[in-house]
């Protein structure tokens, strides 16, 4: 009998930023009395994030039409009767938090079995902070804004020079009179 055990670094209930990095640890125990020769993996890439390139360890392979990461043929050996022969296995990938609209949590668990995918491990959580809105400091940061303003003071300065021609020749045509 197999069981499936999620764990992650950093540990579940910890918060994330947008470009922070998890690591999943999924680990397969042999409960049972033969060695288990056809253990199978499959974890779905949480929402949220995005799979890091190359992170699948033991033969993982990154499916981009599923959006998972899948195992086969896996070996966990069965306990020995003494307790001397290790019963479990431990994979593990990484994935980097993406941006998420308003407050919300990334979840993740995995689907394992012996030549299937009936069980499921445990759910790992993880909070996501956003990152805090700009200040709005009244600076300029970009080309198209620094035109535009450029443009704005060019014509300000038009006007005014045209005003104060027109108040000049206005002020000579009065004293004449």
């Amino acid at each position: 009998m197999l069981n499936g055990i999620k764990e992650s670094d950093p540990i579940p209930g910890t918060i994330v930023k947008t470009d922070d990095i998890i690591t999943y640890k999924l680990t397969l125990i042999n409960d049972g009395g033969l060695d288990c020769t056809h253990a199978m993996i499959r974890d779905v890439i949480p929402t949220h994030t995005a799979y890091v390139e190359g992170s699948a360890t033991d033969g993982g392979t990154y499916n981009v039409n599923t959006n998972a990461v899948e195992w086969k043929n896996l070996v966990v050996p069965a306990p020995g009767p003494d307790g001397t022969i290790n019963n479990k296995i431990s994979v593990t990938f990484k994935v980097k938090v993406t941006e998420g609209e308003g407050n919300h949590s990334i979840f993740n668990q995995f689907d394992f079995g012996e030549n299937n995918l009936d069980n499921t491990s445990n759910i790992v959580e993880h909070p996501v902070e956003l990152a805090p809105a700009a200040p709005k400091t009244g600076i300029l940061t970009n080309k198209q804004d620094k035109a535009k303003a450029s443009s704005i003071l060019v014509a300000m300065i038009v006007i005014m020079t045209l005003s104060l021609a027109a108040y000049k020749l206005n002020a000579r045509k009065n004293r004449r009179n």
